[in-house]
């Protein structure tokens, strides 16, 4: 039996079988630690209907993601591993990330109410007495 659609912000460390209704608003990918003329990993910012989540994606699934997802394009997402967002930088607020398996599906969708871009800017001030670590940055 298919999962119900899961909101972002509804997600939690630990599930797999788990569906959800997004948009790639960017996506990018950050060269192999001992190769750089490789990609070693892709990057993805997704939005549903209420938030914003980061999504890593590992690098042998790289061409089947590049081959299935477009910027800007609105996808329901099924099987992704839930795990704690806690990189030294981050690029959301999200507590969780999702990471692509081989059993996870795409499908494209259409007539979706999620926005097509997603701003949440930090007041300049904020930046310059942030401590990196501590707030999120943007790609």
């Amino acid at each position: 039996m298919a999962p119900i659609t899961t909101p972002i912000a509804a997600i939690l460390a630990g599930k797999i079988n788990i569906k959800i209704h997004c948009r790639v608003i960017h996506m990018w990918t950050v060269p192999d630690y001992n190769n750089p003329n490789e990609d070693g990993c892709m990057h993805m910012l997704l939005l549903d209907e209420k938030g914003r989540f980061r999504h890593l994606q590992k690098k042998h699934l790289i061409p089947k993601v590049k081959s299935l997802v477009e910027v800007g394009s609105a996808s329901e997402i099924e099987n992704v591993l839930v795990a704690r967002n806690e990189p030294k930088y981050k690029c959301t607020e999200h507590k969780f990330k999702l990471s692509l398996i081989d059993k996870t599906e795409f499908t494209k969708i259409a007539g979706t109410k999620i926005p097509v871009n997603h701003f949440d800017f930090m007041p300049f001030g904020d930046i310059l007495e942030s401590d990196k670590e501590e707030k999120t940055i943007g790609p």
